[in-house]
């Protein structure tokens, strides 16, 4: 893993106190990379208020989750650039390819594809019409570790920004699959996860998987599989049906 790698805090845009107290928060906490989850109307003052904030020299995408219509996107990407926002997570819906390619044209910012990237054809959809500039790829949507590793290669190779990101409520078992998927990739620009008990009230999964001050990555770890172990104790609280398959 690239010794200056860094999780991105991520949060949604609202508004007042609340709002306010999480951005001290990321701020405190020393992150480099902050991922502001926006929708339409109040993009704009959550971000002004995120630049107040956090500073010029961190480094703020948004993420429009699908919410937007291209001719709203452009207007809105073009306001937001004005405070130092230059990448746009997945500002269209995720089969609009033409739209995405005309972004791009359009206002000369950075756009990533998260839902409209899955399997290798996905990938190459937007490879070949230039749909986007970076990728969000997750190991649980992308089928896999191994998938999820090819897709990585591929992104880099065509020069793309790489973004490693993860399901919300991830427990440390996925996290531990992450790290291992990042120490085998060079040149990964964000990430996203080993969230640990900053999320989950409870994690049945130990070593906890967590990152620590300033988004550091926990350690790589070590021992058969993934180098973890599920508590089946903790586990079974959880559960709702047990089935056995195969034989004991």
């Amino acid at each position: 893993m690239d010794p200056a790698f860094r999780y991105s805090a991520v949060l949604s845009a609202g508004r007042g106190l609340p709002f306010l107290t999480s951005l001290l928060r990321i701020r405190l906490f020393g992150f480099r990379h902050a991922k502001l989850k926006v929708a339409g109307e109040g993009a704009l003052p959550a971000v002004r208020l995120a630049r107040l904030v956090l500073g010029k020299s961190l480094d703020i995408r948004v993420d429009a989750n699908m919410a937007w219509d291209t001719a709203q996107a452009v207007s809105i990407m073009r306001s937001l650039a004005r405070y130092g926002i230059h990448l746009f997570e997945q500002p269209l819906r995720a089969d609009d390819i033409e739209g995405l390619t005309r972004l791009i044209k359009d206002t000369s910012l950075g756009v990533m594809v998260d839902e409209g990237v899955t399997d290798r054809d996905s990938l190459e959809r937007l490879i070949a019409r230039r749909a986007c500039t970076a990728v969000n790829i997750r190991i649980a949507k992308c089928g896999g570790l191994v998938a999820a590793f090819n897709r990585c290669l591929r992104a880099r190779a065509e020069g793309l920004t790489l973004q490693v990101g993860c399901q919300v409520g991830e427990s440390s078992l996925l996290s531990a699959a992450q790290v291992i998927l990042l120490a085998g990739l060079q040149g990964v620009r964000y990430g996203e996860g080993c969230y640990g008990r900053y999320l989950l009230r409870e994690d049945p999964v130990a070593p906890l998987m967590q990152f620590r001050y300033g988004g550091r990555p926990p350690a790589l770890p070590r021992g058969p599989g993934l180098g973890v172990q599920v508590d089946e104790k903790a586990l079974s609280r959880f559960s709702l049906k047990r089935e056995i398959i195969g034989t004991l």
